[in-house]
């Protein structure tokens, strides 16, 4: 005798978990007329491919997926005693995955040669307002961490007054990151150009006596004299050594 098909897998549920906008998790109520019984599920992805998966289990996380994108699922059941006995799909469930936060650094800019304090500054959305930015960090190379605030608002303009001196002359990529409360992150990145200066300053002596009008010159800049006293200021030099 043919053996009945299974039960079609009904009540499906698809919610989002974290980070909600690349994950979200199906589940079903369990076929009780049979036991032994797997799941196939089939999921469409926003460029219309299906692909499937089988699992014991009630419930699937998708993860990995696209932000703002539309996903298609069925399910049905399979006898694993006669897998070629199976029930029909179920009804098709869909859901979107919710957005990335949104992230734009603006200032300092692109390539833009930076000495002394600066003033970093980045605007921020989450793309909803049940979510809020719980961390927001400035970042160096690519994982020197500068300062980590928790705005705790849904957008806003972080701000921070950074001492660019604290690092060495030379080329790096400054990058912001924010995260909201359902583990969503967004990035930005620009590359600067750190180039401090500052004063060289010194004494001549001969014998233990100051030498008055004597010429210092530092590397090919033009020299300066001596004071009566025999010192001299060297201005606007960058940051490490000189040839004197």
């Amino acid at each position: 005798l043919a053996q009945e098909a299974p039960a079609i897998p009904s009540n499906l549920s698809l919610v989002s978990i974290n980070p909600s906008a690349t994950s979200q998790r199906l589940s079903w109520n369990a076929v009780t007329d049979r036991s032994g019984v797997r799941y196939e599920i089939l999921i469409t992805d926003p460029n219309n491919i299906t692909r499937s998966i089988t699992t014991n289990n009630t419930f699937v996380d998708f993860i990995n997926l696209t932000p703002n994108s539309r996903y298609i699922y069925k399910v049905r059941a399979i006898d694993q005693a006669n897998p070629a006995n199976n029930s029909l799909y179920s009804s098709l469930i869909e859901g979107t995955t919710k957005s990335l936060p949104t992230l734009s650094i603006t200032s300092p800019t692109q390539n833009q040669i930076l000495s002394g304090t600066v003033n970093l500054r980045a605007n921020y959305s989450t793309n909803s307002q049940t979510n809020v930015a719980t961390n927001f960090t400035w970042q160096l190379n690519p994982s020197t961490v500068i300062v980590s605030t928790n705005p705790n608002l849904p957008s806003g303009t972080i701000q921070h007054n950074w001492n660019s001196s604290t690092v060495a002359n030379g080329q790096y990529t400054l990058k912001a990151i924010v995260t909201d409360n359902e583990g969503n992150t967004q990035s930005s990145e620009v590359s600067i150009n750190v180039q401090n200066q500052g004063n060289l300053t010194g004494r001549i002596l001969y014998k233990g006596l100051p030498i008055d009008g004597a010429s210092v010159k530092v590397d090919s800049l033009s020299p300066v004299l001596t004071d009566s006293l025999g010192r001299f200021t060297v201005t606007n030099l960058t940051l490490g050594s000189h040839q004197l």
